[in-house]
């Protein structure tokens, strides 16, 4: 997979994408699938062999000649690390091609103290994670940052407006001498939840990921859409309504902070936690069911104009505070996708699967995706 031509990465990462989704093939199955020569397959097959990916699997039926040989995808030939560095939690997981988990190590973040402090704490989760005798078998490190990240300043990210830029993925790589990639947080979960989650065989999707703040990812035609300057996903600063109050951003109202502001403010003397909000809800408390109310339709009025713009066919609402809201969030999504959307399929709403460790997956599956091509995509 060291290849350096192109066109060869691309093809033998098509190659390995069939033998993912299929499981077991014959090169000659391949070769009609992809559209390549036999040969060109033959070889490709080989340095799969070669490189861990693959393994041989014995003999297919013999069609009127020599029985063919079969190879099969071998998800734990190599491995992935994935770095999530949130506001409050980071995480580090060492997973196989499958983005299954094998190792995993967390603390709480530093990622708001200062550059060094990042930078120190993400070698530290890394090493925790890195096994020596399986040091040569690493694909590389994916990173998921609570932060922008910008074409402009080189993939560098800023937690801060006043830090300077921290060019965080050069200095793993080179620490590390393997190939990285870093993304926003809820673009690194969208891609997880894409590739090895609730969106898996989709090839539009939107990704809503509810946790201190919102953010979101959009898969369209199979690829992460990443705007200009790669600043798309900045959802939580969509302008949403709220009874009495002028449109104020989804953060305020969705993420776990806005959600326990709007529910002190209605409880002078306590204080609430997002959690403690939707369990007395589902209990029947009236004030937590007004605010939980409120946040249900401003999150459905938000994620009902994405979709009327990017037209997905599926939406996953994902995070800790998707998780803690449950069917309070989701339904009210669900029940405003299906009255007011006219034109075209109205969407699933479905929650994400990757559970805690969503963004340290998702920050795997951004090396992960440029391993092996979807067959989606093709």
């Amino acid at each position: 997979m060291s290849e350096p031509n192109p066109v060869r990465a691309r093809n033998t990462a098509v190659v390995l994408g069939l033998l993912r989704a299929h499981r077991t093939m014959s090169r000659t199955e391949l070769a009609r699938r992809c559209g390549l020569s036999l040969p060109t397959v033959m070889e490709i097959v080989e340095q799969l062999l070669a490189d861990g990916y693959v393994r041989a699997a014995g003999s297919g039926p013999a069609t009127g000649g020599r029985p063919s040989r079969l190879y099969e995808f071998d998800p734990s030939g190599r491995f992935a690390i994935g770095v999530s560095l949130g506001t409050h939690t980071a995480s580090a997981v060492l997973t196989d091609l499958d983005a299954a988990v094998v190792d995993e190590a967390s603390e709480p973040s530093e990622l708001l103290v200062g550059p060094d402090a990042t930078v120190a704490q993400t070698r530290r989760l890394i090493d925790r994670v890195l096994p020596a005798p399986r040091r040569d078998r690493i694909q590389g490190i994916g990173l998921g940052v609570a932060a922008l990240v910008l074409d402009s300043e080189d993939r560098a990210l800023r937690p801060h407006a006043d830090w300077p830029a921290v060019p965080l993925r050069s200095l793993i790589a080179q620490h590390y001498g393997l190939g990285a990639e870093i993304e926003n947080y809820a673009k690194a979960v969208s891609v997880g939840e894409h590739r090895f989650g609730a969106g898996r065989g989709r090839r539009n999707m939107l990704c809503v990921v509810l946790q201190d703040g919102v953010g979101a990812g959009l898969i369209s035609d199979g690829e992460l859409y990443r705007g200009d300057d790669g600043a798309a996903g900045r959802f939580g600063a969509t302008l949403v309504h709220l009874p009495g109050r002028p449109r104020v951003p989804l953060d305020e109202v969705a993420g776990a902070a806005g959600i326990e502001a709007l529910a002190n403010a209605r409880t002078p003397g306590r204080k609430w936690r997002a959690a403690e909000v939707f369990a007395a809800a589902e209990a029947g408390d009236p004030t937590a069911r007004a605010v939980v109310g409120e946040v249900g339709a401003a999150l459905a009025e938000a994620v009902y104009n994405a979709v009327v713009l990017a037209a997905p066919d599926l939406v996953v609402l994902s995070g800790n505070v998707a998780s803690a809201g449950g069917a309070l969030l989701a339904d009210p999504v669900r029940d405003l996708l299906t009255r007011a959307h006219t034109r075209g399929r109205t969407p699933s709403v479905v929650p994400g699967t990757l559970g805690e460790q969503a963004g340290a997956i998702g920050a795997a599956a951004l090396l992960l995706q440029n391993t092996f091509v979807d067959p989606v995509v093709l």
